[in-house]
């Protein structure tokens, strides 16, 4: 049976003509949205889901670790572990300072299950000649729940699964593809490799894990680095986006602070000095932190890292606020990690103390 175009009325006119831009709305949309799902997975700026077809845009930095650990000449006498905010602990000041030739093995957003591994994996290959462990603790790395740096179950060492290899589609990598940030990288990739554009990983590491922050210090070098800018942005966000005080309502990670304790009894059980300090955070971000009483955190932390520390006869110093070592206000990259020379001058009172051991041959 047809229907007479005279026979609809206006009203059932403009009714289809709504529902005929929704139609084609929507599917405008979902093509979209495909498209930059699939470019997502082609190109895999983040380093997630195994393509090998382009550069990343930010390469796999557990991987990285790792493999700079595995290719030095000898093995390395003090290890540093923590976040990517102990990434400028530059193992060439610790050398100085206490005599120990030293690997900077920090890892973004670790947890404490990561730095045990490390520990492991180090005494795995050469047990016989570490004899310091520098540790860069913030709450983060007791952070409760099992979640983990997607990069983190790419490799098998570091993974929690029994299967490694799947995590490439692991639930979090899943929604990780409708990010923005990750189609902004992957544009950036493409635009890399079509010759648009020069940008892409501003990290680089020495042969010895110590952390390059190329466009940092170039803004720095040209005098175009704007620091109260950066804080604007990121104080308010920080408490939000990667503290979340929130989450801590029932203390720190119960789980987290056992497998703590098990890579501090790894290192007594092997002679191995414990060094812990925590990193400090910018003056702006602390008065924000106090403001929304978020500061339990970082006293329960400290408590706990004393307690813990001091069990292995070790050395445990709080240097969340920089006048606890001297440090100044306008050498920090953003609101948590420190330009290299105000990691300097801590290192530096760190160690003010200190008598270097050399480590006797064969032990």
């Amino acid at each position: 049976m047809s229907v007479n175009s005279d026979e609809i009325t206006p009203s059932e006119n403009h009714n289809w003509k709504k529902r005929s831009f929704w139609i084609g709305f929507l599917c405008f949309w979902l093509g979209g949205l495909g498209l930059a799902v699939l470019i997502n997975i082609i190109v895999d700026p983040l380093d997630l889901y195994g393509s090998d077809l382009f550069e990343p845009f930010i390469f796999n930095k557990y991987q990285a670790k790792l493999d700079l650990f595995r290719e030095l000449d000898s093995p390395p006498e003090a290890l540093v572990f923590g976040s990517s905010r102990a990434g400028t602990v530059d193992p060439d000041t610790i050398g100085e300072l206490t005599g120990y030739s030293t690997f900077n093995w920090a890892l973004p957003s670790v947890k404490a299950e990561s730095i045990l591994k490390s520990i492991q994996i180090a005494l795995d290959e050469d047990n016989e000649r570490i004899g310091m462990i520098i540790g860069v603790i913030d709450p983060l790395v007791f952070a409760p729940g099992t979640w983990m740096p997607p990069q983190s179950q790419l490799v098998p060492e570091y993974s929690v699964s029994d299967e490694p290899e799947n995590t490439h589609w692991s639930r979090e990598n899943l929604k990780r593809l409708l990010t923005i940030e990750q189609f902004k990288a992957s544009l950036t990739v493409l635009g890399r490799e079509l010759g648009l554009i020069s940008s892409g990983e501003t990290i680089e590491y020495r042969p010895d894990g110590y952390a390059i922050y190329h466009e940092w210090e170039r803004q720095v070098a040209e005098g175009s680095f704007n620091l109260e800018e950066v804080l604007d942005t990121r104080v308010p966000a920080y408490l939000v986006e990667a503290l979340k005080p929130e989450s801590f309502r029932n203390g720190l990670g119960s789980e987290r602070k056992e497998i703590w304790r098990e890579a501090l009894d790894l290192c007594m059980e092997n002679d191995i000095r414990v060094v812990v300090f925590m990193p400090p955070v910018h003056p702006r971000l602390w008065d924000y932190i106090v403001e929304e009483d978020a500061d339990f955190l970082f006293y329960d932390t400290a408590e706990f890292l004393e307690q813990t520390v001091g069990e292995t006869g070790g050395i445990f110093r709080d240097f969340t606020r920089i006048d606890s070592f001297g440090g100044s206000p306008d050498l920090f990259y953003d609101e948590v990690h420190l330009n290299p020379r105000n990691m300097s001058i801590l290192i530096t009172e760190l160690f003010s103390d200190y008598e270097p051991v050399p480590v006797e041959a064969g032990n």
